[in-house]
């Protein structure tokens, strides 16, 4: 009898025949596919059509894992498989397909308890059912070394789409930083900026605050703020352009066991609407601000930039 493998268990477990017949056809591009020249997507937008039956690569944690299942081949002998859960950092959770326990006992046993992120390769898949629908993930590999690239979110860019924004305003004084709060501002659709001059300065720390890094002897270099004021000032917007500058990051809600001593605690709200519009283009016009900085310190030894 052939060797029975995952992509065999996924398939007999899918209840709907068009999303079997997607996983076939498609099998053989995603065991092919060279998952470094992939860039990591949201939960929230893999549960898309558009993504159905492609390579797809989430970074998630597993939130939830099954006890060890039997499961029977045609030929009456057993194999052991589990289910899992999937969430990535925006708090989104995706189920996904069954899978056999001795392709991946090891990668799950290190980490299921640890909350650590991985990063998971395979597809999305659709299941239109009357009983309860919705979006699964195939699990083709699970890889375990999470890059920089993979957490901001960098995506390939072959028509230089970045590196000719960059080019235009690097020359120009500020001319990053500029941009970077025009787009901000366009595209979160903030008005009256001229008549709120404070707004106006903690946007400019916020996109500071983004570029600071690095260490001084052993203080660290990285920008702090601390937002005081009354309701409906701006304060949650604030918030939001920090997150959307800063994609590896964590929200701390005012509930027991998080208040710090310090008493830093936050009470904000995540959106999904408007806040990605920005955060790539950003976030990309930053790593090419960092490239030419390590270029620029490569050529002229011992100069800090």
């Amino acid at each position: 009898m052939p060797e029975f493998t995952s992509f065999d268990l996924a398939f007999k477990s899918l209840p709907d025949q068009v999303a079997q017949q997607i996983l076939e056809d498609n099998i053989e591009v995603i065991s092919e596919t060279d998952w470094s020249t992939i860039s990591a997507q949201s939960i929230f937008d893999i549960k898309n059509e558009n993504f159905v039956g492609k390579p797809v690569k989430i970074i998630a944690t597993i939130t939830s894992l099954s006890d060890p299942m039997p499961y029977e081949l045609p030929d009456n002998t057993r194999i052991t498989i589990f289910s899992i859960k999937l969430q990535d950092r925006e708090g989104i959770s995706i189920a996904c397909l069954n899978i056999l326990y001795d392709g991946f006992k090891d990668v799950i046993n290190a980490y299921q308890n640890r909350g650590c992120f991985l990063i998971f390769c395979g597809t999305v898949l659709s299941i239109v059912d009357p009983d309860g629908g919705g979006y699964v993930f195939y699990i083709h590999e699970i890889q375990e070394r999470i890059t920089t690239d993979d957490l901001i979110g960098i995506r390939p860019d072959p028509e230089e789409r970045v590196a000719k924004i960059y080019m235009k305003h690097v020359v120009k004084k500020n001319g990053i930083v500029t941009y970077i709060k025009q787009e901000l501002v366009k595209n979160l659709g903030i008005k009256g900026l001229k008549s709120a001059k404070e707004l106006d300065k903690c946007i400019d720390f916020m996109i500071l605050q983004s570029f600071s890094d690095g260490m001084d002897e052993k203080n660290s270099m990285k920008l702090h703020s601390l937002v005081i004021g009354a309701p409906n000032v701006g304060k949650k917007l604030l918030t939001l352009i920090a997150r959307i500058l800063n994609p590896v990051s964590e929200e701390v809600t005012c509930v027991d066991g998080k208040i710090t001593t310090a008493v830093m605690v936050g009470d904000v709200k995540w959106g999904m609407a408007g806040e990605y519009l920005i955060r790539v283009i950003c976030q990309e016009l930053r790593a090419a601000y960092y490239v030419s900085r390590i270029s620029m310190s490569s050529d002229k030894p011992g100069k800090k930039y």
